[in-house]
């Protein structure tokens, strides 16, 4: 392993362990169980790398599958808490998915091939689609029933940062399934292209979490600077807890 591949981990375990941590103490102080998981995710995802840098992607497979399903366990009780979604039948898709990572990566140690490196780098890509497309969508969806409401606009940027940054998870992901085949024909340095994807998606995607969850009075300042509430009673007001209420309730799938 190079030095640069070899600090691409340092980074990625860092920001990512990091960020989950302060999240979690973000979500026990307001007392949001699915941000938990979303803290949870993070961490598992990022403590994927330790074992990377020994060159065991089957161990990195083990976290890896928890962390995406982690990620499944925050869509499904943010946006489908007792509303029917198809969020069984993702979670045994990633526990394929990690299977066959491990599997596969044991299978090509034992047996040099590119094939079997490819299964093994493909099954990784749809395992980040899964996850990532959907929290795409419910967000969108999310986006689209919340921008008619009378709320502030950093409300409303929220779910269009959070699909934003779902949509910017897919893009290495993409990479990473036709790396190896445009590595071995038309180009081999195609998988630094991609190592790259995965650094600056990591670092887009830190800076977006930090707006998100931990949103600076300038920024909020900035996305309400041409909102002036309607003076409505106190009693008709929404909150955020109300919001995502009927987010659950109107949302489709």
């Amino acid at each position: 392993m190079d030095i640069g591949t070899e600090l691409y981990y340092y980074v990625y375990l860092i920001l990512w362990c990091v960020t989950g941590v302060f999240i979690i103490i973000k979500a026990v102080k307001s007392k949001t169980i699915n941000l938990i998981h979303f803290g949870l995710s993070l961490i598992s995802l990022g403590l994927a790398s330790i074992p990377e840098l020994f060159g065991s992607y089957s161990g990195a497979a083990i976290f890896r599958g928890i962390g995406l399903i982690l990620v499944l366990f925050f869509i499904e009780k943010t946006f489908y808490e007792e509303k029917k979604s198809p969020f069984v039948l993702f979670v045994i898709c990633l526990i394929i998915g990690a299977s066959f990572m491990a599997i596969f990566d044991l299978w090509s140690k034992v047996t040099p091939s590119k094939l079997l490196e490819y299964i093994r780098d493909l099954s990784f890509a749809i395992s980040i689609m899964i996850p990532f497309c959907w929290l795409t969508f419910a967000s969108y969806s999310s986006y689209k029933l919340v921008k008619t409401l009378e709320i502030e606009p950093h409300i409303i940027k929220r779910y269009q940062i959070l699909g934003v940054v779902a949509f910017i998870n897919l893009i290495p992901a993409t990479f990473l399934s036709v790396e190896i085949p445009l590595a071995i024909t038309v180009m081999p340095d195609f998988s630094d292209i991609v190592l790259i994807g995965f650094l600056v998606s990591s670092l887009l995607t830190i800076v977006f979490y930090y707006i998100l969850w931990f949103m600076p009075t300038s920024v909020k300042n900035y996305f309400n600077k041409d909102y002036t509430p309607k003076v409505i009673e106190e009693d008709v007001e929404i909150s955020e807890e109300e919001l995502m209420k009927s987010i659950r309730e109107d949302i489709g799938i």
